[in-house]
C-alpha cells in the first residue's frame, strides 16, 4: 500500500480563494499554510521520492457496504445543520455502497467531526489509515484517536488520548485518499508537549488505536461527503478476524473536541526526525545524527536514514507558525532565565515549536562561559532543560575565539572542549549528544581533538557592512580550508541576517528610536545571495539569525524569499549533504554579441562574467553535478542592482551524456548543452539573482523532481505573487518619501508600472495554469524595482560625496561608501539619509578634538591614552611603526606592517587573516546624545589583501565592526575615508585603525570632528524624517 502526499489545488479556484485578503495573521498563515507540504518532500538516493512502506500483510477495512451507516456525529465547532446521512447507491468508489453526509454550515468555527469506532489496533512504525473520499468542497481531514494505556489524566481518572492528524481532501467532485502514517511520531510529539507543560511521564507504551475521525468542514453553505473503503494496516491476525488485541478503555468524550487540531494544523513528512521502528518512544533528537560530516535523520516514510539539511531559525518572539509554515526545522531558542517558570517566553516558544515537529537549538553559552559553574554543573543543569528530548544541538556560545587576549581564547576553548565532552559521554534517552557553536577565530583548534564541535556556525558581518558578496563566499571557503586540514568533512552553518542588527538601526537613529518605517530593511534579495553563498561554500543548509519582527507585516517579502529557500534546499537536500569536498568553481561566460557567419572569421573567446560566481557540486554517483550561480555584483550587501542576464553560458565537468536542466519552484527546464573543453557547456537565457541547475545523466531523478515542483508549484507561485505585491508597495512609499524630498527619479512611476505589469502578466498565467510562466512573470516583477532602488542608493552617495568634498564631487581623493553615513545602508531609510545630508549641506564641523591624530608625536600618543590592540597572536609576526617615514608624505604617519619581511616565509603562512593581528586604537572622545560626528583618516596601501574578510579598516565604536570601512583592495596613493556618525548616548567615541592580512598599511592625520549647535539653534533641521 503506498501513500501519496496531498495534492495542492490549481487552477481558477485557487486564484479566487487567494484574492481575499484578511488580517496580516491570517494572511501570513494562509500563505506559508502550504508549506508544510513541503516537508512531505522526501529526496532519496538524489531524488524525490514519496513516502511509502513495505508491503501490508494483514488489513482491517470497513467497505461501507450495505445500508447501516458506520459513522456517527461526535461534535462541531461549527452550527451545521444535517441534511441527511445514510449509505448511497451513487457513484461508490469500490462496490456497491458509499456513506454520504450532507449538511449546511455557517461561517464561524473550524470543524464538524464524525467518527468510526475501530477495533483495538496497537499503533507501530508502519501503521496507516487511509480513507477514499468525495466532495463538493475542499477541506476536510482525516485524524485517529490514540490511547495512552499507560498514563492516565488526572482531571478525567482516565487513560489519556490524543488527536492525530492526516492529509486534506484538495480536490472536489473526485475520489481521492486521505491518508495518516507515522502515528508513532505523531504521537510523541503530543507526549513531548503534554510532558514540558504537566510534568507527568508520558509513555507510549501500549498505545492503541480505537477510533478514525473525520472533520468534514470545508466552509459555509451546504457540503455534501461521500466516504468509502476505510482501511488500516498492518492489524494483528487477532484484530483480522475480529477480535482485540487488548482490552479496551473508552476515552472521556468530555476531553474530545478541545484536542481537535485545526485543518492543516501538523506538518509532516521529511525535514523532520521519524521515530524508530524499534521504539515508538525514542525522543526525537535520537533520530539525528552525524557520521563522516553528513548530517541524517530518520525518514519517517521508509524509515530508513537520510540526508538532512537542516531549516535552521533563529527569532527569538516571532511567531513560531509562521516560522515552522515557511519551512523552518530548527529553531534556535533562547536559554530560559534562572528560576524561570513555565511561561518563560523562551520556554513558551519552545513548546509551541516542538508541538509543530520543530527540532530545538538551545543556547547555553551563558553557562558555559560562566565560570563559576563547573563543566560537570553546565551538563547537569542541560539535563534539567523541560524540553531536553527535542533539542538536537546545544550551542556553546555565539562568540567563541573572539577575545584579543589568547590566555583567555585558549582556556574559554578548553572548557567548551571539557563541556562537549561530557555531553557525549552523559548523552541517554532524554539527551543529545550534538554541539554547536558560533566562531569568530580559532578555527582548526575547535574543530581539532577528541571533542570538536558537531556543526560550526559562521556568522560574518554579511549585510550592510563592507563584506560583498563574492568575499563573503571566499570567506566561507577559506573556514572550509582552514578546518579540513585536521578533519576532510566539517560540517558549517552560516548565519544569514534577514533583520538589521540592533548596532546598525542605533547607528541610524541614535536616542530617538526609528519610526515605524524607519527599522532597516534586509531585502529578499538580499537573503538570497548570502544564503547561497553559504551553499557554494558547501553548507548542507540554511541558518537564519532574526528577531521578533521578521514575522510581521513590514518583513511579509524577506519571510517569504526563506519560505522558496527552505523549499528549494528540500528539493535538492541529499545533494547537499552528501558533498564530498568543497565545491569547485565553474567557467561562466557571456554569449559574444555578434558571431560572424564567415567560417573564417574567428569569434574571439567569451570573456569570463564579471559579476557571475558559480560552484559545482558533485553528486555522490558520480553521474553529474548540482551547479549553483549567482550574481555577485559589487554594492549588494546595501542595495542590488537589476542582477539579470541574458545568455549566460556555463562549463562543468560533467558526463559526456550529461543534460543540463534547471531547477526552480516554478518548474524543471531542460537547458540547450553541447560539449566543450573541460566537460560541459549549458546555456541560461534568463539569468536573475541566483540558479541551481542538475547536469546529470539521472533522468529519474529528474522526473521524481519534476512531479515534486509540480506538486508545489500552484502554492509556491500563489506565494510569489503575494510577495511581488507586497515589494510594489514597499518600494513604491520609499519612492514617494524621496519624492516628498526633492530627490525623486524621473523614471520612477514608469519603472513601478513595469513591475506592475510582470505581475498582471503572472496572474493571468496562472490563472490560465500556465505555472513556469507564472512563476517567471512573478519573479521578473522584482527587476524594474531593484533598478530603481539602486538608482536611489547611487544619487544619495554621489550627493554625500558632494557634501563631504565640494571641490571633488566625484570624490577622487575620498573613500566614501554606504558604511560612511548609516542610513544609506538599507533601502527603507534613504529618506533619512537625504535628511542627513542635508543637515550635514547646512551646518559646519568643529574643531578637530583628536589633534594627536596626526602621528607626529609618539610621546603625546602614549600620554593621551592611545592603546596598541589586536587579536594577539604569535604568527604572522606584526609590527606598529610610530611614526613612519613616507616617501610621498613631508611628515610622519602611522605604518602598520603584518607578515615576514622574507617572501619564502611569507608564502609559507595561512594566506587570509580575520583578525588584524596588531592595530591602533584613539582615546575615548567625549560625545553628547544626538550629537553628529565626522571621522577622517587618510589611508594608502600598495598591495591589495587576499580575498576574504581581511584588509585594512577604520573601525568607530558606534558603528562598530557591522558598520566599520574595511577594504582588500589596494590603495597605491593617499585618500581620505570619511564616517559620519550620530551619538546614541553621552558616552566617548574611539577610533580603531588595523590591517587584517599580509602587507603594509599607513594612516594619517586621524581627525575626529562634531557639530556644536547652539541650543536654540532653530534652523537645525529635524532629526529624523517622520514622512
Amino acid at each position: 500500500m503506498s501513500v501519496e502526499p496531498p495534492r495542492i489545488a490549481t487552477g481558477s479556484h485557487l486564484v479566487t480563494r487567494w484574492r481575499r485578503r484578511f488580517q496580516w495573521t491570517m494572511v501570513l498563515a494562509a500563505l506559508l499554510g502550504g508549506w508544510g507540504l513541503l516537508e512531505r518532500l522526501a529526496i532519496a538516493q538524489e531524488g524525490v521520492t514519496a513516502p511509502g512502506g513495505p508491503p501490508l500483510l494483514k488489513v482491517w477495512r470497513d467497505g461501507m457496504e450495505g445500508p447501516t451507516v458506520s459513522w456517527s456525529r461526535l461534535s462541531a465547532e461549527v452550527n451545521a445543520t444535517i441534511i441527511s446521512h445514510e449509505r448511497v447507491r451513487d457513484r461508490p468508489r469500490e462496490g456497491e455502497w458509499s456513506e454520504r453526509i450532507a449538511f449546511r454550515a455557517g461561517t464561524a468555527g473550524t470543524g464538524l467531526y464524525y467518527g468510526r469506532p475501530t477495533p483495538v489496533i496497537p499503533i507501530g512504525s508502519a501503521t496507516r489509515v487511509a480513507l477514499m473520499i468525495r466532495s463538493n468542497r475542499a477541506g476536510m481531514q482525516l485524524l485517529a484517536r490514540v490511547v495512552l494505556p499507560s498514563d492516565v489524566d488526572p482531571d478525567t481518572g482516565q487513560p489519556t488520548s490524543l488527536i492525530l492528524a492526516g492529509s486534506v481532501y484538495d480536490d472536489p467532485d473526485r475520489w481521492r485518499r486521505l491518508d495518516l502514517f507515522d502515528l508513532p511520531l505523531k504521537a510523541e510529539r503530543q507526549a513531548r508537549v503534554l510532558r514540558a507543560s504537566s510534568g507527568r511521564r508520558v509513555s507510549l507504551e501500549g498505545a492503541y488505536l480505537d477510533q478514525v475521525i473525520v472533520n468534514l468542514y470545508g466552509g459555509p453553505g451546504v457540503t455534501v461527503v461521500d466516504l468509502d473503503d476505510l482501511t488500516i494496516s498492518p492489524v494483528p491476525t487477532a484484530v483480522e478476524r475480529g477480535e482485540n488485541p487488548v482490552a479496551r478503555t473508552e476515552p472521556s468524550p468530555e476531553a474530545m473536541p478541545g484536542a481537535f487540531p485545526e485543518p492543516n494544523s501538523a506538518a509532516d513528512g521529511v525535514g523532520e526526525a521519524a521515530v524508530s521502528p524499534e521504539a515508538s518512544t525514542t525522543p526525537f533528537w535520537n533520530l539525528v545524527k552525524l557520521e563522516d560530516g553528513r548530517l541524517s535523520r530518520l525518514d519517517s516514510a521508509s524509515y530508513q536514514w537520510v540526508d538532512w539539511s537542516p531549516a535552521a531559525i533563529s527569532a527569538p518572539g516571532a511567531d513560531v507558525e509562521a516560522l515552522a509554515r515557511a519551512g523552518f526545522d530548527l529553531l534556535a531558542l533562547p536559554m530560559p532565565e534562572p528560576g524561570a517558570g513555565s511561561d518563560d517566553p523562551s520556554l513558551t516558544q519552545g513548546r509551541e515549536a516542538v508541538e509543530r515537529g520543530m527540532l530545538l537549538m538551545l543556547d547555553a553559552g551563558r553557562w558555559v562561559s560562566d565560570r563559576a559553574l563547573r563543566p560537570d554543573r553546565v551538563v547537569a543543569r542541560l539535563g534539567e532543560f523541560p524540553l531536553r528530548d527535542a533539542t538536537a544541538f546545544w550551542n556553546l556560545g555565539d562568540r567563541l575565539g573572539v577575545s584579543i587576549d589568547p590566555v583567555v581564547r585558549l582556556a574559554e576553548r578548553e572548557r567548551v572542549r571539557e563541556v562537549t565532552r561530557l555531553i557525549r559521554e552523559s548523552a541517554n534517552a532524554e539527551r543529545s549528544a550534538l554541539t554547536t557553536g558560533i566562531l569568530r577565530g580559532m578555527f582548526r583548534e575547535y574543530h581539532e581533538g577528541a571533542a570538536p564541535l558537531s556543526v560550526i556556525g559562521l556568522a560574518p558581518a554579511a549585510w550592510g557592512g563592507s563584506l560583498g558578496t563574492r568575499d563573503l563566499l571566499e570567506w566561507y571557503g577559506q573556514r572550509y580550508d582552514l578546518v579540513a586540514l585536521g578533519n576532510a568533512r566539517p560540517v558549517f552553518l552560516g548565519w544569514t541576517p534577514a533583520t538589521a542588527p540592533l548596532e546598525v538601526t542605533t547607528s541610524i537613529w541614535g536616542p530617538d528610536g526609528p519610526p515605524e518605517w524607519g527599522v532597516p530593511w534586509v531585502q529578499p534579495d538580499q537573503v538570497r545571495l548570502m544564503v547561497y553563498a553559504g551553499l557554494m561554500a558547501g553548507h548542507p543548509g540554511i541558518a537564519i539569525q532574526a528577531d521578533e519582527t521578521l514575522t510581521d507585516p513590514v518583513n511579509a517579502a524577506t519571510l517569504l524569499e526563506t519560505a522558496f529557500l527552505n523549499a528549494e534546499i528540500k528539493l535538492l537536500s541529499s545533494i547537499l549533504a552528501r558533498r564530498q569536498n568543497r565545491p569547485i568553481p565553474v567557467r561562466i561566460t557571456v554569449a559574444p554579441q555578434r558571431v560572424s557567419a564567415n567560417p573564417r572569421v574567428i569569434t574571439p573567446e567569451a570573456k569570463p562574467h564579471p559579476t557571475l560566481i558559480g560552484r559545482a557540486i558533485s553528486t555522490s554517483d558520480s553521474r553529474g553535478s548540482l551547479v549553483l550561480i549567482a550574481d555577485a555584483q559589487e554594492g549588494s550587501q546595501w542595495q542590488p542592482a537589476q542582477l539579470a542576464h541574458r545568455d549566460v553560458r556555463v562549463v562543468v565537468p560533467a558526463p559526456e551524456d550529461a543534460q543540463a536542466f534547471e531547477i526552480s519552484l516554478g518548474g524543471v527546464r531542460v537547458l540547450n548543452r553541447s560539449r566543450t573543453a573541460g566537460g560541459v557547456q549549458f546555456e541560461l537565457e534568463e539569468f536573475a539573482v541566483t540558479a541551481a541547475v542538475l547536469v546529470t545523466t539521472d533522468f529519474g531523478m529528474i522526473e521524481r523532481l519534476r512531479q515534486a515542483v509540480e506538486r508545489i508549484r500552484p502554492r509556491a507561485i500563489t506565494m510569489a505573487l503575494d510577495q511581488s505585491n507586497a515589494l510594489i508597495r514597499q518600494i513604491a512609499g520609499i519612492h514617494s518619501q524621496l519624492q516628498a524630498l526633492g530627490r525623486g527619479q524621473a523614471e520612477g512611476d514608469l519603472l513601478l508600472a513595469r513591475a506592475q505589469n510582470h505581475l498582471q502578466a503572472a496572474a493571468a498565467a496562472l490563472e490560465r495554469e500556465d505555472f513556469q510562466v507564472a512563476w517567471e512573470e512573478a519573479r521578473r516583477s522584482s527587476r524594474p524595482l531593484r533598478v530603481l532602488a539602486r538608482a536611489y542608493h547611487d544619487q544619495i552617495l554621489r550627493e554625500l560625496i558632494r557634501v563631504t568634498t565640494p571641490t571633488d564631487p566625484e570624490g577622487k581623493a575620498t573613500l566614501i561608501t554606504a558604511v560612511s553615513c548609516p542610513p544609506a545602508v538599507a533601502l527603507n531609510t534613504l529618506p533619512q539619509a537625504a535628511v542627513w545630508i542635508d543637515y550635514l549641506a547646512r551646518w559646519r564641523f568643529g574643531r578637530n578634538r583628536l589633534p594627536s591624530g596626526n602621528f607626529n608625536d609618539p610621546d603625546r600618543l602614549a600620554t593621551e591614552g592611545w592603546e596598541e590592540v589586536g587579536y594577539g597572536q604569535t604568527e604572522p609576526p606584526a609590527e606598529l611603526v610610530l611614526p613612519a617615514l613616507t616617501n610621498d608624505r613631508k611628515d610622519r604617519a602611522l605604518k602598520i606592517s603584518v607578515g615576514p619581511r622574507d617572501e619564502a616565509q611569507r608564502r609559507a603562512l595561512s594566506p587570509y587573516l580575520d583578525h588584524a593581528p596588531i592595530a591602533l586604537r584613539s582615546p575615548g572622545i567625549s560625545i553628547r546624545s544626538g550629537q553628529m560626528i565626522r571621522v577622517r583618516v587618510m589611508v594608502r596601501m600598495e598591495r591589495p589583501i587576499y580575498p576574504g574578510a581581511g584588509g585594512v579598516f577604520v573601525r568607530d565604536s558606534i558603528g562598530g565592526e557591522a558598520l566599520e570601512f574595511r577594504t582588500r583592495q589596494a590603495i597605491p596613493e593617499w585618500r581620505e575615508v570619511v564616517l559620519y556618525r550620530r551619538a546614541p548616548a553621552d558616552g566617548q567615541l574611539k577610533v580603531t585603525l588595523g590591517l587584517a592580512g599580509h602587507g603594509e598599511a599607513f594612516f594619517d592625520n586621524l581627525v575626529v570632528e562634531t557639530i556644536d549647535e547652539p541650543e536654540d539653534a532653530a534652523e537645525a533641521p529635524p532629526a529624523r524624517s517622520d514622512r
